[in-house]
């Protein structure tokens, strides 16, 4: 929570309309990050920092998303691990989007790749 706390006296959030709460979700467990629920006044207040925060912050890997479900957080994160291995084992380009791993072609273009499937999903 400090660094909720850090990066809003940093000069970049300083003129703008700050989060009305702040607080972590979950059980603290060793090894993993909790998402932080950050409260706004309103939708275009939210927009604007969750724009500014991932543009900014992206180099030092604090990442902004929407707020979902423990059961998507969980398909997420498998999907990332899935795509770590991914990267180690081949060379090219791979991202999450719709609950889907792509890999960039030859051409430019995001292609659905068939990812490994896990607990039922």
């Amino acid at each position: 929570m400090e660094d909720i706390t850090e990066l809003m006296q940093n000069s970049l959030f300083k003129n703008y309309d700050k989060p009305l709460k702040a607080f972590r979700l979950g059980q603290k467990d060793e090894g993993k990050t909790r998402p932080i629920k950050l409260t706004f006044k309103d939708e275009q207040t939210k927009w604007s920092f969750l724009k500014r925060v991932n543009h900014h912050l992206r180099a030092d890997k604090i990442f902004c998303k929407l707020d979902v479900n423990k059961e998507i957080r969980n398909r997420e994160y498998q999907l990332r691990e899935q795509m770590r291995k991914l990267k180690s084992e081949n060379q090219g380009e791979y991202r999450i989007r719709d609950l889907s791993i792509k890999k960039r072609s030859p051409s430019g273009n995001w292609e659905k790749i068939n990812p490994v499937t896990t607990n039922g999903h």
